[in-house]
């Protein structure tokens, strides 16, 4: 038997690309077909520029760094007329669609990996957003994930003066004064409003899940 040359060495993983294409209200790369109306012949469905920007990236890239495409169709693309018309008409379901493209990246990202937000539309508001998470909070990690549904709701909670407090930290708070707060959108610079909030990124750090719950980030 002979022994592989490249038996017993380290393999060296690139870093890889990881692409978020976030589609805009209605638009959906998956449907194929546009079923006719008001007497109009049904036609193939023209692929989006958030769909052809996924469908044109290629496994690789030039120097062979893996790029992993995530694709998500627009609000108001469900089966139901009720997602048509409310997800299409309102908007309902973003926040679905922005803690479905976190737990990708979370799943999938490793350090070193780059990050790249493509949107259109409602789906470029799911970008903004999702990079502004990202930016405040950081990417949970297997052992976190388990707790980001909390982690979401106190941070979307995070400018809202009537809210009572993130409960996910209630136990790692610190009284803030105004200048150190890392989140924005505190709602008030009165202590004893401060209190109730949090450096979510200073205590996040500080929590033990039985392991690192965080990824660290680089871009």
């Amino acid at each position: 038997m002979v022994e592989s040359p490249t038996a017993g060495r380290a393999i060296l993983r690139k870093p890889k690309k990881i692409i978020c294409a976030l589609d805009g209200t209605w638009q959906d790369s998956d449907s194929g077909w546009v079923r006719g109306r008001w007497g109009q012949p049904g036609h193939l469905q023209n692929p989006s520029n958030v769909t052809r920007i996924s469908r044109a990236i290629k496994p690789e890239d030039s120097e062979h760094h893996a790029q992993i495409v995530y694709y998500q169709a627009g609000i108001g693309t469900g089966l139901g007329i009720k997602d048509q018309l409310l997800g299409g008409g309102t908007g309902l379901g973003l926040s679905e669609h922005i803690r479905e493209a976190y737990y990708f990246l979370a799943n999938n990202y490793s350090p070193g990996d780059s990050i790249f937000l493509v949107g259109f539309s409602r789906g470029s508001f799911t970008a903004r957003s999702l990079g502004g998470l990202i930016g405040n909070l950081g990417l949970l990690n297997k052992r976190g994930l388990p707790h980001f549904y909390e982690v979401f709701l106190d941070w979307t909670d995070a400018g809202n003066p009537e809210s009572p407090g993130p409960s996910f930290w209630e136990h790692y708070r610190d009284p803030l004064e105004p200048e150190k707060r890392h989140i924005p959108q505190t709602p008030s610079n009165d202590p004893t409003k401060v209190y109730e909030y949090l450096d979510e990124y200073r205590a996040s750090k500080s929590i033990d899940f039985h392991g690192q719950a965080w990824s660290p980030l680089t871009n």
